[in-house]
């Protein structure tokens, strides 16, 4: 071997120790502009949050007054067949998460209307669908309880009773508007702009990703902040003409339009075994008016038509159900599970399998592989991103929100 090999082979060689010792030092430590900080070892702790993936994770008790008042203030979904109480050991959430939960909401509320809260945050809506006008808004919510600012909207787009403390906005409303793409994790939502503004959608669970919203909302709702915020927003109550009684499980089957080759409505019943659903004794609900499948399969057959009335119905028929699987990506059936707040699945239309989830508030984000061009959906490679600062809340996010 001459002298030129060897020189380019022991070249090689040092390049490849030094790459091993980058990626194991890398593993312990993230570039943060130009600081370095440090991740620990282990289980990430956030209180008594780590990786163990029990619910609730705050444990402890309310007194009754205290819950029936926080169960009132959230307009919780007791008419649900898939509701449990704070008390049951079916419930994902504790008593004393539900308590801390309606507190928050309750400073917040006395904030806005004392005058304390400062600044806004304008959630501009356009020709967003309806469930995706949701999700706007439970971030501006969430954004402007986490740093003390009033939420502005227009209000007559939702066919919902929104809470007094949601402010309708006018034409001179405005905002230094927040990126909804990978780069919102580490958003600037300091006192600097006292005035922001969300004019776009991303999945509904990128909040556990930002550096100062997660921890606040970890803190005051643990990871159930669709299910306090959502029922607080878009709640309503048993007397609702569209509150189902006594239904077992539901199978939403969503058309995303302009899409070609994801599963077809006639091919959920081959998979919704996988989800511990079996023979006929389920409901489906789908918008999709044009396939051909067979409806012997299905007890019932529910329309989703195109309209604010009909989808928002949608909305409380599907969360009326002890079990929902919902469509992968659907933004509504991702709504219905976070709302009704008991653990379901979801039936992933490019993969064609049914995956049963963690808890009620997972499966927002398509993590699987999804083809670019079906922009319609939220997919990892273009809305999560690791900026330094939310390390540990993206961290977090994939071990308890992911699955």
């Amino acid at each position: 071997m001459n002298s030129g090999n060897i020189i380019r082979i022991s070249i090689l060689i040092a390049l490849i120790l030094l790459a091993q010792v980058q990626l194991t030092f890398g593993q312990k430590r993230a570039i943060n502009g130009s600081k370095i900080t440090e991740i620990p070892n282990g289980p990430v702790s956030m209180g008594n949050i780590g990786f163990d993936l029990e619910m609730p994770i705050f444990s402890g008790s309310a007194s009754k007054k205290e819950v029936e008042a926080a169960t009132k203030l959230m307009r919780l979904p007791t008419w649900s067949a898939g509701y449990a109480s704070c008390d049951s050991q079916q419930s994902e959430v504790s008593c004393l998460e539900l308590h801390k939960a309606a507190k928050t909401i309750l400073n917040y509320e006395k904030s806005v209307k004392d005058g304390t809260a400062k600044g806004h945050v304008l959630v501009k809506i356009s020709n967003h669908g309806l469930p995706d006008r949701m999700s706007m808004l439970y971030h501006g919510l969430s954004i402007a309880m986490a740093t003390n600012r009033i939420l502005y909207t227009n209000t007559s787009m939702f066919p919902f009773k929104l809470p007094s403390i949601v402010k309708s906005a006018d034409d001179s409303t405005d905002g230094i508007e927040l990126p909804t793409d990978y780069q919102f994790g580490c958003a600037n939502v300091s006192p600097k702009y006292q005035k922001l503004m969300i004019s776009n959608s991303t999945w509904p669970q990128a909040l556990y990703t930002h550096h100062v919203i997660a921890p606040f909302l970890r803190e005051s709702f643990s990871f159930h902040a669709a299910y306090f915020l959502g029922n607080y927003l878009f709640g309503t109550d048993e007397n609702n003409d569209c509150v189902l009684k006594s239904k077992k499980n539901i199978v939403e089957a969503w058309k995303f339009a302009g899409d070609r080759d994801m599963m077809s409505v006639g091919e959920y019943s081959n998979h919704i075994g996988r989800c511990g659903l079996t023979g006929n004794d389920n409901d489906l609900i789908t918008n999709d008016r044009n396939s051909q499948f067979d409806k012997n399969k299905y007890q019932e057959i529910l329309n989703i038509e195109d309209d604010e009335d009909s989808i928002s119905c949608s909305l409380y028929k599907m969360m009326s159900y002890e079990k929902i699987i919902h469509t992968f990506g659907s933004r509504l059936g991702f709504w219905a599970s976070a709302m009704q707040g008991r653990k379901g699945g979801f039936m992933n239309g490019i993969d064609r399998i049914c995956i049963n989830v963690t808890n009620s508030q997972c499966g927002s984000l398509w993590h699987t592989y999804c083809p670019a061009d079906k922009h319609w959906l939220y997919r990892t490679n273009n809305r999560m991103f690791v900026c330094g600062p939310n390390v540990n809340d993206v961290r977090l996010y994939i071990e308890y929100l992911l699955w």
